[in-house]
């Protein structure tokens, strides 16, 4: 039963290992941005452009895997623009004033490349630890837009377009039309490896082998005690004294 038990593990083990490695390779082209600002003021208010009493805080996070396609690339006097599909979106997590924008919500933008265009743009390739200008839309069924960064072109200084720090939200069901502004910035980071939390269930599963196994094993031992038990107290033939009676010793030296 030991050896039994041993491959079970080692197959056990060597099936998490390729798991892991397998779903390592695929996270590793995979980003966490954190994205992070402030609303300062009120842009279309009555009256309009109105200072916030005190700054809004945003943030807000998601995942854009690289290696999804397709991928802009594109380059405005040496200023260098990436942009990922829908496809490469995950995880979004970003709520600003009670609204919850998911990847549903994220609509694409044309970053003077033609259509389709991309989910989000960067000023820069991701890598852990980069603080890319970012560009973003989104826009709920509901009516709430958010805009995290923002375009501008046509500028006499190279380069002729770029990505401002921008930050804005509407709520187009609002009668009082306030479109909030600010600033925001990004930063990049790896995305959590899934190693720990595969390798604790490898390691819930074997322990419930082996539990499972010792029950068997102790189970075995149980019904073999009572077989045992049975033929010890079981009388035999010419076991018995004069008077009738079983000679215990005799037979429990026989069995």
């Amino acid at each position: 039963m030991t050896i039994h038990l041993g491959r079970t593990a080692s197959s056990v083990m060597v099936a998490t290992a390729l798991a892991v490695a397998g779903a390592d390779a695929a996270r590793a082209s995979v980003y966490v941005v954190g994205v992070s600002g402030s609303y300062t003021f009120d842009a279309g208010g009555v009256p309009g452009n109105v200072p916030l009493a005190g700054p809004v805080s945003f943030s807000g996070a998601f995942e854009v895997d690289t290696s999804a396609s397709p991928i802009e690339r594109l380059s405005f006097g040496g200023y260098g623009v990436t942009g990922y599909p829908d496809a490469a979106i995950s995880n979004v997590s970003i709520t600003t004033f009670g609204t919850n924008f998911s990847a549903a919500d994220i609509v694409d933008q044309d970053f003077l490349s033609g259509p389709p265009g991309s989910a989000v743009y960067f000023s820069e390739n991701l890598y852990a630890g980069a603080t890319p200008a970012i560009w973003m839309a989104f826009m709920t069924p509901g009516g709430q837009s958010l805009m995290i960064g923002a375009v501008y072109c046509g500028l006499a200084a190279v380069p002729s377009c770029l990505i401002a720090g921008n930050l804005a939200y509407q709520d187009f069901t609002d009668p009082m039309g306030d479109v909030y502004l600010g600033g925001v910035s990004a930063v990049v980071a790896t995305a959590p490896e899934p190693a720990a939390w595969a390798l604790t269930l490898a390691g819930l599963g074997l322990a419930g082998a082996r539990m499972r196994a010792g029950h068997r094993v102790s189970g075995a031992r149980d019904r073999s005690a009572g077989v045992y038990s049975r033929v010890e107290a079981a009388p035999r033939p010419g076991l018995r004294d004069s008077r009738g009676r079983v000679d215990r010793e005799v037979a429990n030296a026989t069995c």
